[in-house]
């Protein structure tokens, strides 16, 4: 009888000894199964995670608050392309909805991403002129400066004089003594669009209020009463 030699295929055949071996070391790492197993399992949470790393971040629950779009001047007017609503968990107190600022005007400038509260819009006791100003009522002569105005918009505030400076040199035409009363002034309200043609009749192009520098308040106040105001952009 040939015994089989190393190079033999029967010499090669894993032996009683060795295959009980194998299936012991298979049977401790859990066996060709469990491993397919976990290895479908990886591949899985790895697409999930990729997933959800893709999704866009969605809201847990807290209460709709109306937030700026953008920065925003005092005197602006909230609409619906200036606020959004948001959900929040910590909310400031006096937090307010959507639907309770549309339409109201802010009585300080505002930043964007900001929760709008009670505290930043004009109350029935009137706009919040903001630190260091005072607000003004002027009754403006031109219907046209007028129109042009907006809540928000910088102004200066000239007084125009009864009598003239004298003729230019260059033209000969006659000019009015201008002095700037303020030249910084914020719109913080300008009349309703109902407010024209017969409304104003009598009482100029309409009224609006300016935030003002305290300093020049009662020399506004005074040349608005005698109706020699007007204002410029800036």
């Amino acid at each position: 009888m040939r015994t089989p030699g190393p190079d033999d295929p029967a010499g090669l055949a894993a032996r009683g000894w060795q295959r009980w071996w194998s299936r012991w070391a298979d049977r401790r790492r859990g066996g060709p199964a469990p491993r397919q197993v976990r290895r479908a399992l990886a591949a899985v949470l790895v697409v999930v995670g990729g997933v959800l790393a893709v999704l866009p971040a969605r809201a847990t629950g807290g209460v709709a608050v109306a937030v700026t779009t953008d920065d925003l001047p005092v005197g602006s007017v909230l609409d619906e392309a200036r606020v959004r609503t948001e959900s929040v968990v910590a909310i400031p107190d006096g937090a307010l909805t959507p639907e309770q600022v549309a339409g109201r005007v802010l009585a300080a400038p505002v930043r964007r991403g900001e929760i709008l509260t009670d505290a930043r819009l004009v109350t029935a006791d009137g706009p919040d002129p903001g630190s260091g100003r005072v607000a003004v009522p002027v009754n403006l002569p031109d219907p046209g400066v007028v129109a042009l105005l907006r809540p928000g918009l910088h102004v200066a505030v000239l007084a125009v004089g009864d009598g003239t400076s004298g003729a230019d040199a260059a033209t000969g035409v006659e000019t009015a003594v201008v002095t700037v009363l303020a030249e910084d002034a914020v719109v913080l309200t300008v009349p309703a669009p109902r407010e024209s043609g017969a409304a104003r009749l009598g009482s100029g192009a309409g009224t609006i209020l300016l935030a003002v520098p305290a300093a020049a308040a009662d020399a506004i106040a005074a040349h608005a009463v005698l109706g020699s105001l007007t204002v410029r952009f800036t």
